[in-house]
């Protein structure tokens, strides 16, 4: 079973895989880019969705992840909770997913991004 926990970062906390993370088409690695944190009225369930995308190619998915009360707010309250994370902050969160960020340096360089 693939299970998620969450870590307390300089931004708050994130919401990071107790497993390896691997894109299903390439095998790279995925990194997160960003995630919501809520409480489901219909459905009278707390769960925050985590939204990964491949390093490689590019592919994106998204994960629903039910959880306890006191883990939507800890992420809510976060600085990053709803937010698209940018290229700098991505980078210093990679090591939470295990992702070598020389790598996607040079990959974003060569399309012209830097």
């Amino acid at each position: 079973m693939q299970k998620w926990g969450i870590v307390k970062t300089e931004y708050g906390y994130i919401p990071v895989p107790d497993f390896d993370l691997r894109c299903p088409f390439c095998g790279d690695r995925m990194l997160l880019h960003r995630f919501f944190a809520s409480y489901s009225v219909s459905e009278k369930i707390y769960h925050f969705d985590v939204h990964v995308k491949c390093i490689y190619c590019s592919f994106y998915a998204i994960f629903g992840v039910p959880c306890d009360k006191e883990t939507v707010e800890k992420l809510q309250k976060s600085s990053l909770c709803g937010k698209i994370i940018n290229r700098e902050i991505a980078l210093k969160l990679s090591e939470y997913y295990h992702v070598d960020t020389s790598i996607v340096e040079k990959r974003l360089r060569a399309l012209g991004y830097w």
